[in-house]
């Protein structure tokens, strides 16, 4: 016989689904291992990936925004939180980046000591911090800090006063309306104190924000420092799906039409994460290898559970050979069960999988209690949400329908090499 009618055919699809019936329990058990594997697998993935997803999205509103304009060599100087390399005329820039429906927010970073004692504090002491001057008009537009106010209030514009991250708050006893000192330099290199209130306390789901930063409004910020209309940096926020999808050409564009003579550049998102993305390449490495090691466990036990459903029917399968069922035909017949069983346990699994990531994807796992005391500046919270990932949800199920039907057809080779008396007498 060189090939199969389509009425053989038929016939060995209909004795499939007899078998599969007629073996209830057996064909449940490998059904399930099947919908197990694909499930997990497909939730592990939604909640992995979505490790790297928040953090994107936390460094977008709360840090980078889509992309900046700074002053070239500004960004590679950035640690120092020097005054020297500014953008200056923020106004005109800031009107042309409007009227082209860019918006924009101008912020000044620099370093200080923050500086509090006895009454009302428990305690005095100082702590030297980034400081961030922000426009409260602005800020809103590009960044979501606003959303995160805990106690207290946002900043006024105007106002000599200065929002404090929880975690930073906490430590130090402070409440809104309590008072501060702060000590830094001005552009010139002169030393600045600066008596503020606290108007709120943020907390949002950047742990080093929270830990070690803390925000002023800008128009003090610039007068204190005698900077003018000066900024460190504008953020800017694009029309993206996702940070870092944005096209900032527009933006460069006006940035070097705004003074010619003045070396602008504009900083994409992925530039200024380059650093936060080697450290996710390193956990999506990680993660990978976690993902590896459960789609081979998730392999290893379909792969037994339906290698000793097809060893126990070794007498069955003599008595086929010996009405005359060809190997061909044979190996068709475990390949359509294995196929069915992987296509139903496929989608069983896809529809537990689809239910978890939902979970994830609305509510997600709060894990805050085990983060409170350990300090990072990795910008992720204690709330891990997923993702939907659409090649996990659409790949696994067909993976579990190719292993299970590869996997039926692994001890026919051996059976076949045996003789039939033997298989009869199960040796």
């Amino acid at each position: 016989m060189t090939g199969l009618r389509w009425g053989e055919i038929s016939f060995l699809a209909r004795l499939a689904g007899k078998n599969l019936t007629r073996y209830r329990r057996r064909t449940a058990i490998t059904t399930g291992a099947v919908a197990l594997g694909v499930g997990i697998f497909i939730a592990m993935t939604s909640l992995l990936q979505g490790i790297r997803s928040e953090s994107e999205r936390n460094l977008a509103r709360y840090v980078t925004g889509s992309a900046a304009i700074a002053s070239r060599g500004y960004w590679d100087d950035r640690s120092r939180r020097s005054l020297d390399r500014l953008v200056g005329n923020t106004s005109a820039l800031l009107e042309k980046l409007e009227k082209n429906a860019i918006a924009a927010a101008p912020r000044v970073s620099f370093r200080g000591e923050l500086i509090v004692h006895y009454d009302p504090y428990p305690e005095e002491g100082s702590l030297f911090l980034d400081f961030c001057g922000i426009d409260p008009r602005k800020d809103p537009a590009v960044f979501h800090l606003d959303r995160t106010i805990r106690d207290g209030r946002f900043l006024r514009a105007g106002e000599p006063e200065i929002l404090l991250g929880s975690w930073l708050a906490d430590q130090l006893g402070a409440k809104p309306g309590f008072p501060v000192t702060v000590i830094t330099r001005t552009r010139q290199g002169f030393h600045q104190l600066l008596d503020l209130e606290v108007a709120g306390i943020f907390d949002t789901p950047h742990p080093g924000l929270n830990r070690s930063t803390v925000y002023l409004p800008l128009d003090q910020v610039q007068e204190d420092l005698e900077l003018g209309e000066a900024v460190t940096m504008i953020h800017i926020a694009l029309d993206e799906a996702l940070p870092g999808r944005g096209d900032p050409t527009q933006a460069a564009q006006l940035a070097g039409e705004h003074s010619p003579g003045e070396p602008l550049e504009v900083l994409t998102f992925h530039e200024m994460t380059r650093e936060f993305s080697r450290a996710f390449d390193m956990q999506d490495s990680m993660l990978n290898a976690i993902l590896l090691l459960l789609g081979l466990i998730a392999a290893v036990g379909i792969t037994n559970t339906m290698v000793m459903a097809v060893l126990e029917r070794e007498e069955e399968i003599a008595m086929m050979q010996a009405l005359g069922m060809n190997h061909r035909e044979l190996r068709l017949l475990f390949a359509l069960e294995g196929s069915t069983i992987g296509a139903i346990g496929g989608l069983v699994g896809l529809v537990i999988g689809a239910g978890l990531s939902w979970y994830l994807v609305t509510w997600g796992i709060d894990y805050t209690p085990l983060l409170e005391d350990l300090k990072s500046d990795y910008p992720f919270s204690g709330v891990l949400q997923g993702v939907w990932s659409v090649p996990a949800l659409a790949g696994t199920p067909l993976g579990a329908i190719c292993l299970a039907t590869t996997v039926a057809l692994l001890p026919l080779g051996r059976m076949f090499s045996l003789p039939i008396t033997d298989l009869l007498r199960g040796t």
